[in-house]
């Protein structure tokens, strides 16, 4: 890595999310490239030398357009003045960040583990699927001619199930407890001897209390879809995204009886000590991956329809 603060126009190897706008920056760095190249600019010659010349668009950060080396990355001669402490970033900024450059420190290993743990648990039961069951919930009554779903009280249970779930979730970070294990939670990195202290017990319970409002509102949708149309509105004239709430509350309540049958039974293998995933004692891991994506593969298509 070549990094001199006396060169007009250095190419640093860094991280992007240090920048506020990525979009805006890899425009302005894939037009200004080849000139500042051109200019002088002193580029690694590893990445040169395995012609990854479109990886290193991507990676390489401007001292020209972006202010002083402190930008640059951890290997920089200048980068003991590099503000970190009292930056506040979020999950993904600080994951790829710890993944810009090579022995970076900026996080410990656990805390990494906790980071993409909890975005990934974050962005698929807390943030993709609440958004999509809030677009059902405004607009498929109006499209079908009901006044509201078929039980508003279970739809507001399932929300208020859906709050503490997540707050079950993220309370966790307040007893340095977040969970570690990957939001997959592949056996035996589950168990009590891999992931000890609370955090798998966080993760677990909150995810079936999540569960509970997923498959909740789910039997509200295909309630209200089925007996609340309004008269003339046969299914065949029912609109396209009334149809797509009807299966993706269908593919709910096939889908999360197999996730919820995996996290009671690694409740009972982390508190009970029994052996459905333990492998010393005869368990089977491999169950963990079978149920978990009995569920997976049809969250995929859950998430996407809407």
């Amino acid at each position: 890595m070549v990094c001199s603060g006396n060169s007009s126009h250095v190419l640093c190897l860094g991280t992007l999310v240090r920048l506020g706008d990525f979009k805006l920056y890899l425009l302005a760095l894939l037009q200004r490239f080849e000139a500042f190249a051109l200019n002088g600019a002193v580029v690694d010659e590893n990445i040169i030398a395995t012609g990854a010349l479109d990886e290193a668009k991507a990676l390489l950060v401007i001292e020209p357009l972006y202010g002083s080396c402190r930008h640059c990355c951890s290997s920089c001669s200048h980068n003991a003045d590099r503000p970190l402490r009292g930056r506040v970033m979020s999950r993904c900024h600080k994951i790829r960040e710890q993944l810009a450059v090579p022995e970076n420190d900026l996080v410990s290993a656990d805390r990494f583990n906790q980071l993409f743990t909890m975005h990934g648990t974050t962005m698929i039961f807390m943030v993709i699927m609440p958004l999509a069951v809030a677009f059902f919930n405004y607009i498929m009554p109006l499209q079908i001619g009901a006044r509201d779903v078929a039980f508003p009280r279970l739809n507001a249970f399932s929300y208020w199930m859906f709050f503490f779930g997540s707050v079950l979730n993220n309370v966790s970070w307040l007893f340095g407890e977040a969970p570690n294990m990957t939001w997959v939670g592949y056996s035996p990195l589950t168990n009590s001897t891999y992931t000890p202290g609370m955090s798998g017990d966080f993760w677990v319970v909150g995810l079936q209390i999540l569960g509970v409002s997923s498959i909740v509102g789910a039997l509200n949708f295909i309630t209200t879809i089925i007996n609340m149309r309004a008269p003339g509105m046969s299914f065949m004239r029912l609109p396209v995204f009334t149809w797509m709430t009807l299966i993706t509350a269908l593919l709910v309540i096939l889908a999360f009886p197999a996730i919820t049958i995996c996290l009671v039974e690694l409740m009972f293998d982390r508190l009970f000590h029994t052996n459905f995933f333990e492998a010393s004692a005869g368990g089977l891991p491999i169950l963990w991956q079978h149920l978990f994506w009995v569920f997976g593969h049809p969250e995929v298509y859950i998430l996407i329809l809407p």
